[in-house]
């Protein structure tokens, strides 16, 4: 076993980042969700009586080190396609940056923070 190899006794649960990879970084926490926009609609008496649930998507929040040699300390600007395999496949994916990323700089290591979106009916655009 290598130093920083992680061993479970007893229970087994999913460790690390599963397939995740992104060229130049180096992840310290993902948050991977599904999106939607659900709309709620009310009947003659105001009591909800259905919901409407449209543009589905998935959501990437990434906390990233910036590795030296690969990665850059100038955040991508919002509306840039990135290109990263995701925890839950094998396969690079292209999201849109929709929202404001952040680099914090330090006497410690630099890192990148941001949000990514892929909305099902925009995978054609992305995949272009």
């Amino acid at each position: 076993m290598a130093a920083g190899d992680k061993v479970q006794i007893g229970k087994a649960f999913k460790v690390e980042f599963g397939s995740f990879t992104y060229a130049g970084y180096q992840p310290t926490s993902i948050t991977h969700t599904t999106t939607a926009d659900v709309t709620a609609i009310s009947d003659t008496r105001g009591a909800t009586c259905t919901h409407i649930i449209n543009n589905p998507g998935k959501q990437i929040t990434i906390n990233c080190y910036i590795e030296d040699s690969a990665g850059s300390i100038t955040p991508p600007a919002v509306g840039t396609i990135v290109s990263l395999t995701p925890p839950d496949s094998a396969q690079a994916t292209k999201y849109i940056l929709g929202s404001s990323p952040t680099v914090t700089h330090s006497n410690n290591i630099t890192t990148l923070s941001m949000t990514l979106t892929r909305e099902d009916s925009m995978a054609a655009t992305y995949d272009a």
